[in-house]
């Protein structure tokens, strides 16, 4: 018999094949499952007021609400490339993530705060044209590279919003252990994004 871990990687694994194939369903004209992924894509203002009210709000409500709009129309062109590797959910607000720190660039506005995976990405060296994206690329691969359990809690935390809590809960381990779990990650990813940003310059 399976353990009570294995049963949560096992529904999560499920979890996202389901995703998959309701992008598929959406792709393909199914009005139920353009409505349901409509839904489900709800989550783009909330992650965006989340992302706002950690960074000290540098976006006013009206900012938040025509982003949240673009956001939508990137995510739906960008259908066709979801392969199901995370949730609909956290791969939405990667997007949000990506776009609201261009959105705060473009506001001249100080990406990196206190925020430790701010400060991660504001660590990296990127070239001039759109650094932000390409640092986020570089902490995706990073992420990537690290593995688990270091790289799920990071993406738990940051591109789903849990808390150490119900990261501890998801995963079976305790809060404490979880948050050891993120800042080990934190500083790994700095460690190994410097010095591959300066081979991507060189």
């Amino acid at each position: 018999m399976s353990s009570s871990k294995e049963q949560k990687a096992e529904k999560f694994a499920r979890e996202r094949q389901e995703d998959h194939a309701l992008v598929k369903e959406t792709l393909a004209g199914d009005p139920r499952a353009v409505g349901k992924l409509a839904i489900r894509l709800g989550c783009v203002p909330r992650v965006l007021g989340i992302l706002n009210s950690r960074m000290g709000k540098p976006l006013s409500d009206h900012d938040i609400a025509d982003l949240s709009q673009d956001i939508l129309v990137l995510i739906w062109g960008k259908l066709a490339t979801f392969e199901g590797r995370a949730k609909i959910d956290t791969w939405a607000s990667r997007f949000c993530f990506r776009e609201f720190m261009n959105s705060v660039r473009r506001k001249g506005r100080d990406m990196a705060k206190s925020h430790p995976l701010e400060t991660a990405l504001a660590a990296v060296p990127a070239p001039d044209s759109s650094p932000d994206e390409v640092r986020v690329k570089m902490v995706q691969d990073g992420l990537t590279e690290l593995g688990p359990p270091e790289s799920e809690v990071i993406r738990m935390k940051h591109f789903e919003h849990q808390t150490f809590k119900t990261i501890g809960d998801a995963l079976e381990i305790s809060p404490n252990t979880a948050k050891t779990h993120y800042y080990r990650g934190i500083a790994w990813l700095r460690r190994h994004l410097m010095p591959k940003a300066e081979e991507e310059r060189t």
